[in-house]
Formats: C-alpha cells, sequence, structure tokens
C-alpha cells in the first residue's frame, strides 16, 4: 500500500466523519428558526393589537360632549359628560347611564 491508500482514507475522513461544526451549525439553524418565529410572532400578533390599542386610546381622548358612540355591549347614546374614566351616556328621552370609557369602541358623528 502506498500513499495513495493513505490520501484516500484521509479523504474519507475528513469528508465523512461528523466534525465540530457540524453541531455548531445545527445550533446556528435552530438559533434562526427561533428567530424567524419570534419575528413573525411580531409582525403577526403583537403590532397588530399594539396600533389597535393606540388608535381606542385616541378615540377615548377624543370624546365630548355631544358625541354620538356605540358602547362594547351595543348601546347607542349621546355623551352628556365626560369624566376621568367614565362617560354619561344619553339613552332615549329621559334616560342616562354611566359607562367606563374604555367600553366606548366607536363614535358616530
Amino acid at each position: 500500500m502506498g500513499s495513495s491508500s493513505f490520501v484516500g482514507i484521509m479523504w474519507l475522513l475528513i469528508n465523512f466523519l461528523p466534525t465540530a461544526q457540524q453541531p455548531q451549525r445545527q445550533g446556528i439553524i435552530s438559533f434562526l428558526f427561533l428567530f424567524l418565529i419570534f419575528l413573525a410572532f411580531l409582525v403577526f400578533i403583537y403590532l397588530p393589537q399594539h396600533q389597535q390599542k393606540k388608535k381606542h386610546e385616541k378615540l377615548i381622548k377624543s370624546l365630548k360632549k355631544g358625541d354620538k358612540v356605540v358602547t362594547s355591549g351595543g348601546i347607542h347614546g349621546v355623551v352628556v359628560k365626560v369624566g376621568n374614566s367614565t362617560v354619561v351616556l344619553q339613552i332615549g328621552k329621559k334616560g342616562e347611564i354611566t359607562v367606563e370609557k374604555g367600553n366606548i369602541v366607536q363614535i358616530l358623528s
């Protein structure tokens, strides 16, 4: 046996035996996969909810007397008084109710 068989054996050892870089490469791929899942969560779940929350807070801050509104329970009314955390709504000709500002979901006028 000459040097060619030694070179052949060395070639086999270098190319087919597991090396220290293969587990490291798998670790990097696993990390990238987890990062992509986190990024998808951020883009598809968190950001739309955050934007919706900011939009609702802006709606709450813009409430004023005379606005026609709809509550989360489906009650339609006209704002009579705006307090710190509550709103008094006129429903019908003589009825008034007090609701939390957070329950106002839409301003109609």
